[in-house]
């Protein structure tokens, strides 16, 4: 392991951006802390893949710089983190620009002064995925999560709580024409978008939509909102076995042009003039439309439970 702690400038500086992109370099971090710097603490550019394992940045004091800055948009080589923390930042805690697949596996980044998580995956080329799980994102002055992608994304075991100055999760892949959302939960517990400032859980996609086991609970916007009425042909958004409750607008709005399946969900004493849930056939099809609600509970909003 190593460290690169209270420097006046950055904690860590890599780029080998400059090799030649038949023959990309690759960056490689682990074992690897970074406290106290002025500027970034890890900030790497590369054409190559960049990977780090077991790191943690903390205290940097740059407010407009990320604490852990990766970029590697020029080619398709993606990103992977492991066992990240990123916390007590004066700016955002992690920013990732890339074109190719990102997979963030176990991770704490809360505290920042900025935004937990913002990744801009946009390749117009290149439709590459987001993989994200056993993340906890709390307690960050921005977004806990703003991503937006041109490939699917999966969440699994993803936590955004009490985030102060926005979304929980904001997730946006409108890049891709068909590109699902997922949202899954592993083993006992569920997905938690709860005491937001803003949305607890924010989809905007031309894909499926596929939630289960996601709790929206007490954000002071709406609890979960789901969208993909960009579609060129309907498809479908499935929600199950979740809470969208103490909201102080709709606890669960989605708007769809396929099938809206919900199944096991409560949304209750939602606040405001505003509904439980609030499900949305756009721009209907015919032979493919409709709302199927099972096992459900729509109690003590102050407005409609289920509209």
């Amino acid at each position: 392991g190593g460290h690169a702690n209270q420097n006046s400038a950055y904690g860590v500086y890599l780029d080998n951006s400059a090799a030649a992109d038949a023959a990309p370099k690759s960056i490689t971090i682990s074992n690897f802390k970074a406290d106290h710097n002025l500027g970034y603490g890890i900030h790497a550019l590369s054409k190559g893949v960049i990977s780090l394992t077991d790191v943690n940045v903390k205290m940097t004091t740059g407010a407009s710089m990320a604490a852990i800055d990766l970029d590697n948009h020029w080619l398709g080589a993606g990103i992977s983190l492991s066992k990240v923390t990123s916390s007590e930042n004066n700016g955002v805690g992690i920013n990732l620009i890339t074109n190719g697949t990102v997979t963030f596996k176990t991770g704490t980044v809360e505290g920042n002064a900025g935004n937990a998580l913002q990744l801009n995956e946009s390749g117009v080329d290149l439709a590459a995925d987001i993989i994200l799980s056993n993340l906890y994102l709390e307690e960050n002055d921005g977004y806990g999560a703003e991503i937006y992608s041109s490939g699917a994304i999966t969440l699994t075991n993803v936590h955004a709580i009490a985030n102060l100055g926005g979304v929980g999760m904001f997730l946006e892949n409108f890049a891709c024409s068909s590109c699902p959302i997922s949202i899954l939960y592993s083993g006992t517990g569920f997905n938690e978008f709860n005491y937001n400032f803003d949305t607890g859980l924010y989809i905007d996609t031309k894909g499926t939509v596929v939630m289960n086991k996601v709790n929206a609970l007490g954000n002071q916007n709406y609890g979960a909102v789901v969208l993909n009425t960009g579609a060129a042909t309907p498809v479908n958004v499935t929600i199950s076995n979740g809470l969208f409750s103490g909201n102080q607008d709709n606890g669960l709005l989605v708007d769809s042009r396929g099938i809206i399946t919900v199944t096991g969900i409560e949304a209750n004493g939602n606040l405001g003039v505003n509904y439980g849930a609030l499900l949305i056939n756009s721009n209907d099809y015919s032979g493919n439309k409709g709302v199927n609600v099972e096992k459900r509970k729509f109690d003590l909003n102050t407005d409609t439970g289920l509209y």
